[in-house]
């Protein structure tokens, strides 16, 4: 007897490449494509969504009753209003290390592996590259055609695309286009790539030597490797004794700073035991 286990996304129109990677992916809005009219809409949509949420009966809890509950509850919701109404807002689906890279990276770097991971995706999915009759394909490969032959021209690739995919030569040409394309747009970024990672070895020396003269502290920071860490305190809840009957609390928040500093103080002060003397 022979088993057979089969994988449902093999049947469905899922690329191959897609399932061999199983990425981890995630949406991020798209900035460039989001102009001042979206962003006023989004907050717009913002106030209606969380509007009509804290009008729904029995959504909050009481205030009076129990005031942490009731802010968690309007933290929820805001936050809850604010990813619905940022599902209209233009997006784009990246990996973790690829939005990680988005805040460090310059855009030029940022729009080169965009064009490597278009052309894999070309080579990957043979499917495109394949004959078919029907109208929707035809349109989609003069609108691939006139996005390749422009990233010819950004990379100065010589050569020149068949119009057609009926023939088996044209089908060759093309792919012979598409391997010189990834290595000519592979080899910019490495470029690219090396460029940066020297503009910034370059700059952090130059910063150490003015830190070595002017900042002792950044400097042994620096040269050890170790990294400031704190801790923000601008908002903390404190129980209080009721005045009114001294067996219960409130609960109260705290903005102030001189406030929050004597809270903070008080807190550390009894928060451990102190040590029993010896005998």
């Amino acid at each position: 007897m022979i088993l057979i286990y089969l994988d449902l996304k093999i049947l469905g129109k899922t690329p191959f490449y897609v399932i061999k990677r199983k990425l981890p992916c995630k949406k991020i809005p798209n900035y460039a494509q989001i102009t001042k009219d979206h962003w006023s809409d989004f907050a717009n949509s913002t106030d209606s969504h969380l509007l009509n949420a804290c009008l729904r009966p029995a959504v909050l809890p009481s205030n009076e009753q129990d005031p942490i509950k009731h802010a968690n509850k309007l933290w929820a919701l805001l936050k809850e209003s604010i990813r619905k109404a940022a599902r209209d807002l233009s997006s784009k689906t990246v990996t973790p290390a690829q939005a990680h890279s988005i805040d460090i990276d310059p855009p030029s770097l940022l729009a080169k592996r965009a064009d490597h991971r278009y052309i894999s995706r070309l080579i990957a999915d043979m499917r495109k590259l394949q004959f078919y009759t029907s109208d929707t394909m035809r349109k989609l490969w003069t609108n691939t055609r006139r996005q390749l032959l422009n990233l010819m021209s950004t990379y100065n690739i010589q050569g020149v695309i068949p119009p057609s995919r009926c023939s088996t030569a044209n089908r060759q040409i093309i792919r012979k286009i598409l391997r010189k394309l990834k290595n000519a747009i592979l080899t910019s970024i490495k470029h690219e790539e090396l460029t940066l990672k020297d503009a910034n070895i370059k700059k952090f020396a130059e910063q150490r030597c003015e830190n070595f003269s002017t900042n002792k502290a950044s400097f042994i920071t620096s040269t050890l490797d170790r990294s400031k860490r704190t801790i923000i305190l601008d908002r903390i809840l404190v129980d209080r004794p009721d005045p009114d009957t001294s067996s219960t609390t409130i609960t109260s928040l705290l903005t102030d700073p001189k406030e929050i500093k004597t809270a903070v103080n008080e807190h550390f002060r009894f928060v451990t035991p102190r040590p029993s003397s010896a005998t």
